[in-house]
């Protein structure tokens, strides 16, 4: 994916080239929090590589994949717009955002009001 921001089943993406030297996935930011409309998450690879970034409920059905393809060295902003796979606004809760890089694998719980 090409530095900017794009429009695909979800808000945004934001790519920055910045000199990343390993692996993250950062806390989601929210405002407010538990947010209303809208999460981002932000994660940094060291090389490009395929990312597949998913949300899943409490119970670890998965709600929404956001990007499951190849992404470029750098720090990338994904802003999920709260809804699942069929465009449904996703019901007030506990959520985990994982994502899977190569052997790199992480997750983050966050909250939607």
């Amino acid at each position: 994916m090409s530095s900017g921001t794009a429009s695909v089943g979800f808000t945004g993406v934001q790519s920055l080239f910045a000199a990343v030297t390993r692996h993250s996935l950062h806390q989601p930011w929210q405002d407010p929090n538990p947010a209303e409309h809208r999460t981002a998450f932000q994660f940094d690879l060291p090389m490009a590589q395929k990312v597949t970034l998913e949300v899943q409920n409490a119970f670890g059905r998965v709600v929404k994949t956001l990007g499951a393809q190849l992404w470029q060295r750098g720090r990338h902003t994904v802003v999920w717009d709260q809804t699942d796979e069929t465009g449904a606004r996703v019901q007030g809760g506990m959520y985990f955002v994982r994502m899977q890089a190569g052997a790199f694998r992480s997750s983050r719980q966050f909250g939607v009001r």
